[in-house]
């Protein structure tokens, strides 16, 4: 229903009013620094946020496919 990912990740950013602030958006452990036992131990929520949190989704696949086992 969304006519691009971009449009469908503003919209995702409004529901998401959560002032929760994690590692990664405080500055504590940057975003490449993560690992993928790491990502998969965080809730499902905290994933979404991980993943928005690059700029784009080139970025989050080349940390993915940097980090996901063989």
């Amino acid at each position: 229903a969304f006519g691009s990912f971009e449009a469908f990740d503003q919209w995702l950013s409004t529901v998401q009013s959560d002032d929760t602030e994690f590692p990664w958006e405080s500055g504590n452990k940057a975003l490449s620094d993560y690992t993928w036992e790491e990502f998969e131990a965080m809730s499902a929520e905290e994933q979404i946020r991980f993943q928005n949190s690059f700029s784009t989704v080139e970025e989050f696949e080349n940390w993915l496919f940097a980090n996901i086992p063989e």
